[in-house]
């Protein structure tokens, strides 16, 4: 029996059993797709921030394992995932949604593309900087972690703590108080769930901006209090899947390419 060890940058991990079996999923084309003797774990084992509920991770990268490796030309290399929100003001009892191959292609208005880095079994990209609102503050260049399975988005010290300033100048709503060491910028919003006045934040990756809305921005924690979803990182910076929230995120590792889309994932 093989055993497997799995190590993520935010610190969670999954220790288990590895076995086979024959996969089957559906398709487009309208006939199911089985792959045989697919290899998957059984982690008996695991630490990291799941929901009680949660029976697996997927590998998304391009190690040999992994989900996509494994499907080989069937998908070519692509996929793409769209999240959405579980805040209980929106009241949407929907799933996320994963593609793979042709289905999985990102364009139209509104799209923009970066291109992608491979290193230590995670996805980068460049980041040139960021912006509050209007107000652009002191310029980067580094690479970003884009985790799909991480929830927070962790960033280096110095630039976590220009951002924590600019946010507390442009909001004006009631500070709450620290949740614990990570959730630090924390406010009162409105009973209603609205998040007004809470300022546009903008990443600059090498090559393309990508806006993030309040929604991205901000985390209930309990409530009507909502905290900032940035937090500062000891060793690699994290764009976490709460920031990926309403785009669609497509991944071609063929052409090393990541593409982010503004999109309701209510309605894919």
């Amino acid at each position: 029996m093989s055993r497997y060890s799995v190590d993520y940058l935010d610190k969670s991990y999954t220790r288990g059993i590895v076995s086979s079996d024959t996969l089957t999923l559906n398709s487009t084309t309208g006939s199911p797709v089985s792959l045989r003797n697919f290899v998957f774990g059984c982690g008996y084992n695991n630490q990291g921030i799941y929901e009680r509920s949660t029976c697996g991770i997927i590998g998304l990268g391009i190690g040999p394992g992994s989900f996509v490796t494994q499907m080989g030309p069937t998908v070519g290399g692509k996929f793409s995932y769209c999240m959405i929100s579980h805040d209980h003001h929106l009241n949407t009892s929907k799933s996320s949604k994963i593609h793979f191959g042709e289905r999985a292609a990102v364009s139209g208005p509104g799209s923009v593309s970066i291109r992608l880095y491979f290193y230590e079994n995670a996805y980068f990209v460049s980041l040139k900087g960021l912006s509050v609102g209007k107000r652009k503050l002191d310029s980067f260049d580094g690479k970003i972690a884009v985790d799909s399975g991480a929830t927070l988005t962790y960033l280096p010290k110095k630039m976590y703590n220009s951002l924590q300033a600019a946010i507390k100048k442009e909001i004006k709503l009631k500070a709450a108080e620290p949740v614990d060491k990570l959730l630090r910028v924390c406010y009162e919003f409105p009973s209603d769930g609205k998040m007004r006045g809470i300022p546009v934040i903008t990443l600059h990756f090498g090559g393309a901006d990508v806006k993030l809305s309040p929604l991205n921005t901000f985390i209930r924690a309990y409530d009507n209090v909502y905290c900032l979803g940035f937090v500062p990182g000891d060793d690699v910076a994290i764009f976490g899947n709460f920031a990926q929230i309403n785009f669609l995120v497509g991944y071609d590792i063929k052409k090393m390419i990541i593409s982010f889309k503004p999109t309701d994932c209510s309605k894919q």
